[in-house]
């Protein structure tokens, strides 16, 4: 089981101590997607990339989601209709880059819709640095990420429906992507060398283009521009978890 190895302290007055152990972890691109109204989605980390929703997706207070504001539990729910647009180029700024590294908490209502729901894109069909989202024939999470010298199409484990579950992606050029659910390990890949090709396309949350925008809750997204050690994902799982 993991443990916490540290602790981190909040970042402002008011904000829980998950959003401190992600920014101490130095993200290049990290949305709480706690908002309560309006059209702006804040990118809390030193890129500044905010978001604009498209569609109307709606908040809730449910037991599982992590809000900033102790005591409440704020999430975004996408209904399937709606995502967040980061415009494009290279948001976050994963070009070049010679790992990756992602962490999100998603909570789905029983079993993914047809096509393929979006969590996280960078780039179009032909470009994909990556594609993370939902498979619905067996309830798994996929990614796909093209690189300077392959294309990786890799499975993970099967979500658990109607709870909130911590999701992780971590990858260093030359090995392995590795995937986790609640910090628990689970299919890894072959290895996969080269850096991340250039976006240069529209890149969303909650969104593939032309294929699937995603249907249920979803909180917390952050990525890195490097591999998350295994300790760092038991830190965001459990200090997660033990916000709630």
């Amino acid at each position: 089981m993991p443990t916490l190895s540290k602790t981190y302290p909040s970042i402002n007055t008011g904000r829980q101590t998950y959003e401190g152990v992600v920014l101490g972890m130095n993200p290049v691109g990290y949305w709480p997607l706690s908002e309560t109204d309006g059209t702006n989605i804040e990118d809390l980390s030193a890129n500044g990339n905010n978001g604009t929703t498209n569609g109307s997706p709606t908040m809730g207070a449910k037991p599982g989601a992590i809000d900033r504001v102790a005591g409440v539990s704020r999430y975004m729910n996408f209904g399937g209709n709606s995502h967040v647009d980061l415009g494009s180029g290279n948001i976050p700024p994963l070009d070049g880059a010679s790992g990756l590294g992602i962490s999100a908490w998603v909570r789905i209502d029983g079993v993914f819709p047809a096509g393929f729901p979006g969590l996280f894109s960078r780039g179009a069909s032909a470009n994909r640095v990556p594609w993370v989202f939902g498979n619905p024939t067996n309830q798994i999470m996929q990614i796909v990420l093209y690189t300077t010298t392959a294309n990786l199409f890799h499975n993970g484990s099967p979500l658990t429906a109607n709870v909130w579950q911590h999701v992780a992606w971590s990858w260093a050029s030359g090995g392995p992507m590795r995937t986790y659910i609640n910090a628990v390990a689970g299919p890894v890949s072959a290895n996969l060398g080269g850096t991340i090709r250039a976006s240069g396309q529209p890149n969303y949350l909650c969104r593939l283009p032309s294929l699937g925008q995603w249907a249920d809750d979803a909180q917390h997204i952050a990525v890195w521009d490097r591999a998350l050690t295994v300790g760092e994902i038991d830190e965001l799982y459990l200090t997660g978890r033990n916000g709630v």
